[in-house]
Formats: C-alpha cells, structure tokens, sequence
C-alpha cells in the first residue's frame, strides 16, 4: 500500500481514472509498480493501521471439516425395570444432548407399551432440544426408515447411529441401509 506523496498519479478504478495526491487516501497496486513510484520519490509506502473494529474476524469454521449431521435413530428397550418410562427420557435426553443433531424414536404399532416407551424416549429428546421437530417419534420401523429418509435427503452428509432391540425390528432397516 502507497501514498502519493508529490505530483498527482492517475489510479484507474471501475474503468475510471482518478486523480491521486498527497491528500488521497493510500492504496495498492501490483508491488512492482509501487516499489517504481517509491523509487521515483512520488510515492511512500503506507503503514496504515485498521481500527481493530473494522477487521473482520476469521469464521471459527475457517479450515475446519463440516461435521456431518448425525441423526440417532433409537428403538425402545424391554424389561428396564420400574423405572423404564424415566429411563427411556433420559435416554432422550442424553441422545440431544450428546450431540446428536435428530432423534428418530421407534415403538411398535402392535405393542402399546413399546411405543409408549418410545414416546417417552422423544419427549425427553424434545425437552432439551434447540429445534423440537428434528425430534421425531415413529411407530414402527418403516415410519423411522421414511423419516431418516427425509432427514437425509435435506441434510447432506448425514451419519446414522441405529441402536434397536429385537423388538423393534430395527434390525431390517440396518440390512437396507448397508444394501444402499
């Protein structure tokens, strides 16, 4: 960066030229041509200092990798004991919070216990998530496959943690999954 220090330099910007002199503000050109004006004496290089609050600072992601979107897609769990409603939102809880960036809970259509357990497991994901609707509460496996379908499809680079017991049937989504 130069300041015009004597006589009047011609600076084309935007396909314009304008006049530049001692009153003008510094500005740059490629090195070579202002290393010329400095040794010609028309010029001197500018040390110009930026006030701290016009520095744009450097994006915290800067360099870094994007973390993939990670979707945790758990099925409910038997015989926890008498405590398993509790247990089951804390296990939701936990999900959220241990970064996990979707829920997907899974019951089943034909056990009203099971999927009781899972409603549970959402709500306790919903009680600590930022987003609510990225927690989800399925019936069964198939509504769980079309919801981390669409989870998917929207967030690029999507990772799945499938966590399921027998009674979930998850188990098939994890062979469809791998065939895909």
């Amino acid at each position: 960066m130069i300041k015009i220090i004597a006589g009047v330099y011609g600076y084309k910007e935007n396909g314009i030229i304008l006049p530049k002199d001692k009153d003008s503000e510094p500005f740059s050109l490629d090195p070579e041509r202002e290393a010329e004006l400095v040794a010609q004496g028309v010029a001197e290089y500018a040390n110009v200092i930026i006030p701290e609050a016009e520095l744009e600072p450097e994006p915290e992601t800067a360099g870094a990798e994007q973390q993939p979107f990670r979707i945790a897609v758990l099925g409910a769990m038997l015989e926890l004991g008498p405590d398993e409603h509790r247990l089951h939102e804390d296990v939701g809880r936990y999900a959220v919070e241990g970064g996990a960036d979707a829920l997907v809970t899974v019951g089943s259509t034909s056990d009203e216990a099971l999927d009781a357990l899972a409603e549970a497991m959402a709500q306790g994901g919903k009680a600590v998530a930022a987003d609510p609707t990225m927690v989800q509460w399925a019936h069964d496996a198939e509504q769980a496959d079309r919801m981390v379908t669409r989870l998917a499809t929207d967030h690029e680079g999507t990772v799945v943690l499938l966590k399921g017991s027998h009674a979930s049937g998850l188990s098939a989504l994890a062979e469809r999954w791998t065939q895909n």
